[in-house]
């Protein structure tokens, strides 16, 4: 989405001082007109299993984190509001941020392998994310589900 010339997004904040309001309005999430708009993308595991991802890659980064969401069967994706506001908040602290869907959730092609065959997707994402940080350090973000997939994960990046 753009603002004029400039992506913007919104950021999500919980401290209730934080948001813009006036008498009769519902009070608006603050925007941050020079945030990094996301890029979508698509890898491919191992297994050739085409999965849809996002990242923001910040100018300046010291690292990139992959975030893998909840478990798929119980409605989790890589908009889950965990992983959303991770996705967010990572690169205003100079970490740039990759999310993808397990196969088999929204576009990512597929099925749900009950964990077994995600740890082929956890392991493509981790290989992704380091070709887009070109040698910044990996750093594996799960929720649940996310979790325990990339913690099994053995990939040496």
């Amino acid at each position: 989405m753009k603002h004029f010339d400039r992506p913007f997004r919104i950021i999500f904040c919980w401290d209730i001082d934080r948001f813009i309001s006036h008498d009769g309005t519902v009070p608006l999430l603050l925007m941050n007109a020079d945030a990094e708009a996301p890029q979508k993308t698509n890898f491919t595991t191992s297994d050739n299993v085409v999965l849809e991802a996002e990242y923001i890659l910040p100018s300046s980064c010291s690292a990139i984190a992959v975030l893998s969401h909840p478990h798929p069967l119980y409605g989790g994706d890589m908009h889950n509001i965990v992983i959303q506001d991770l996705f967010n908040r990572l690169p205003d602290a100079s970490i740039a941020a990759l999310r993808y869907n397990f196969r088999g959730v929204q576009n990512s092609a597929g099925s749900h392998g009950d964990g077994e065959t995600e740890v082929f997707d956890s392991q493509g994402a981790f290989r992704f994310a380091s070709a887009l940080g070109q040698g910044k350090p990996v750093i594996s973000v799960g929720y649940s589900f996310g979790a325990d997939v990339s913690l099994t994960a053995d990939d040496p990046t």
